[in-house]
């Protein structure tokens, strides 16, 4: 479709005659004959009044027309000459989009790659650590063994303080029960597991500082501001032949780097055929 068939489109649509339409723009109806014939070529001015008349933007006007009567004909225009710069903008940047991506997956294709083609093949062992529950600090900064340390020493004065009431022993041993299931119940939010695997042996247990995430976040909804450990025990120990993550990242790797090539080939014919 050329310039002329797309404006005699237009008139059509709306169901005006041409004396309507060359009155709406302001010129002749010969003239406006001749562009719908494509035997004239309207001028910046005529064309922005073309626009204005059927209220579309440059992008909507040229929507259906070739690109060879554009780029031939029409790219003198400043209004088209915009138009073809935005689109050039835009397949460059999509061009530009698609090279990276294309260069991405190369790079993780040869990461992948590499050790999967040159590695000793030896065996990997991965060490799987357990912590059953957060041990917050004493007000001294002493640390527990474990929470129902923790909670035996907080009990202690209020223990002392029913053992001093004038009660009867199984009236005492029941006040006592409750009162240390609530302050279990206190901190309940603490009794959460914690499990990691690393390839470094870090012996049958160990402890560690709780310094962020939900762990701190579980001891000072507490009031536990002095912090508090963890203690993590080895569970279970696995090996793993490298053979099979050489498998693994030989797989991966074919992959990335294939879609890697793959891209830049595509991209070279897309240009080739635009």
């Amino acid at each position: 479709m050329n310039f002329g068939e797309k404006l005699k489109q237009l008139r059509q649509q709306r169901d005006w005659s041409q004396p309507e339409l060359s009155d709406a723009i302001g010129i002749e109806q010969s003239y406006l004959s001749k562009l719908e014939n494509a035997k004239s070529v309207p001028s910046a001015e005529m064309l922005e009044r073309i626009l204005e008349t059927f209220e579309l933007s440059i992008e909507e006007f040229l929507e259906g027309v070739d690109d060879s009567e554009i780029r031939n004909h029409l790219a003198t225009l400043p209004q088209i000459n915009g138009h073809l710069q935005k689109l050039e903008q835009s397949a460059y940047r999509r061009k530009r989009r698609w090279l990276i991506t294309s260069a991405i997956f190369c790079v993780l294709g040869l990461t992948s790659l590499i050790p999967a083609l040159f590695g000793s093949g030896h065996l990997l062992t991965t060490y799987e650590y357990i912590s059953d529950e957060i041990v917050p600090l004493g007000e001294n900064g002493e640390s527990f063994e474990s929470l129902d340390a923790f909670l035996e020493q907080e009990f202690v004065e209020a223990r002392e303080e029913i053992f001093s009431r004038d009660l009867e022993t199984a009236l005492r041993s029941q006040t006592i029960d409750l009162a240390y299931d609530a302050l279990k119940a206190r901190y309940a939010s603490l009794s959460v597991p914690a499990q990691f695997s690393e390839y470094q042996y870090r012996g049958q247990s160990f402890i560690e500082r709780v310094t962020e995430g939900q762990d701190l976040t579980n001891l000072q909804a507490s009031n536990q501001e002095l912090g508090g450990t963890r203690t993590f025990e080895l569970f279970d120990t696995r090996t793993l032949m490298e053979e099979e993550m050489r498998s693994m990242n030989m797989i991966s790797g074919t992959l990335f780097l294939t879609l890697g090539i793959f891209g830049f080939i595509l991209e070279r014919l897309l240009a080739r055929k635009n």
